[in-house]
């Protein structure tokens, strides 16, 4: 079993409305959590292969989710 932790910090928008975003797309094997300081992804998986697609897919959608608050001003 292969685990990864994703931290997401030092962005100006809602942690909240980041992550609640996020957590749709969210396979069986993922978490995601908000603490007082970040949001944490958690992804499990059998294959390096599979780790990889899914933390590129991911990070691309943090991407989006962070450019769309920030044009929608909801920081």
């Amino acid at each position: 079993m292969i685990e990864a932790k994703i931290t997401i910090a030092g962005y100006n928008c809602k942690k909240d409305v980041v992550a609640g975003s996020l957590s749709p797309d969210n396979l069986s094997n993922m978490r995601t959590l908000i603490t007082d300081d970040c949001i944490l992804a958690y992804i499990t998986t059998e294959k390096l292969g599979s780790l990889i697609a899914t933390l590129d897919d991911y990070l691309m959608n943090v991407k989006v989710a962070l450019d769309v608050c920030e044009l929608s001003g909801d920081l």
